[in-house]
């Protein structure tokens, strides 16, 4: 199956089998069929065998209940990748049915920024995470507009703003890099196998906003936003760990307890004079300096 296929159909049926109880094979292909990506029994279980090859998860059997759920214990630890591929891929799948209604157009606006692009590289790349395989591609750099060739040891991936990229170790020189699945071409996962390095840790990123880390340290940051800016920061929270600490008439103040990122700092940024840095003062002080930058293009002394 395409490797986009393969991740709607991952998310579906972890969905299904999550919320319910023992679905039997044929409740499942009906619920395939209903979402226009029916199949065979026959390609019902080579997906079954790829889920286990390819994501160690184990999809089995129950022979008393006569249905089928998740075998946690013979697969990975996958709870926060399944609900991202979850949430993702029934987002895209949302799109993709508005796409086909030829009265939607009428009533909803779909972002042109709804594509997942690069989901072709993330199978293969998940599974050279999985079995620690480094793998080779072409990579396009926004700043030099050139492509490059990388090699690296993959070890996370990650979405951020619509986006996914993969964490790795560049095997040319040990080094740390990001890079965009969207800017990812003639991906090749390689014989080589590698030790993960314990410098690279999940939390790193997961207590973060983006993935440009400015050092490794955590940091307590306040940030005091206009009050009805502040209501959209409380509705859509900038990371896990934000908490309201104060409000005024005025304003909202939010504590925050994350890495500094350059998303972090440019989000910061977009809000411009609704928002200002309490601390850490590292932060205010940039985040000052790039403002003076800004009023400097447009003094015409």
């Amino acid at each position: 199956m395409s490797a986009a296929n393969a991740l709607k159909r991952l998310g579906l049926l972890l969905m299904i089998l999550k919320r319910n109880h023992y679905p039997t094979k044929l409740e499942l292909l009906e619920y395939f069929e209903e979402r226009d990506l029916g199949m065979s029994e026959r390609s019902f279980s080579r997906m079954l065998e790829q889920l286990r090859n390819d994501f160690d998860i184990c999809i089995s059997y129950h022979a008393a209940h006569r249905g089928y759920f998740i075998d946690w214990n013979n697969s990975m630890d996958l709870y926060a990748l399944e609900d991202l591929i979850e949430l993702s891929q029934i987002n895209q799948l949302i799109i993709e049915y508005l796409k086909k209604q030829s009265v939607h157009s009428e009533f909803i606006v779909l972002d042109s920024r709804t594509e997942l692009d690069g989901m072709e590289s993330f199978v293969p790349i998940m599974k050279a995470i999985n079995k620690k395989q480094e793998v080779a591609f072409k990579h396009f750099k926004y700043e030099t507009e050139e492509e490059s060739h990388q090699q690296i040891q993959p070890y996370f991936l990650k979405e951020f703003e619509r986006r996914w990229y993969v964490v790795g170790k560049r095997v040319s020189d040990g080094a740390r890099r990001v890079y965009g699945l969207d800017r990812i071409s003639e991906l090749e996962v390689l014989r080589q196998r590698f030790t993960k390095d314990d410098r690279f840790q999940l939390d790193q990123y997961t207590d973060s906003v983006g993935l440009k880390l400015i050092g490794d340290e955590l940091h307590t940051i306040r940030l005091e936003f206009s009050r009805h800016i502040g209501h959209y920061i409380q509705s859509l929270p900038i990371h896990k760990s934000q908490t309201l600490i104060q409000k005024t008439a005025t304003s909202m103040v939010f504590e925050l307890k994350c890495r500094q990122t350059y998303e972090l700092f440019n989000l910061i940024m977009k809000y411009g004079a609704e928002v200002k840095v309490l601390s850490p003062d590292s932060l205010a002080d940039w985040v000052k300096e790039e403002h003076l930058k800004s009023i400097q293009l447009y003094d015409k002394n």
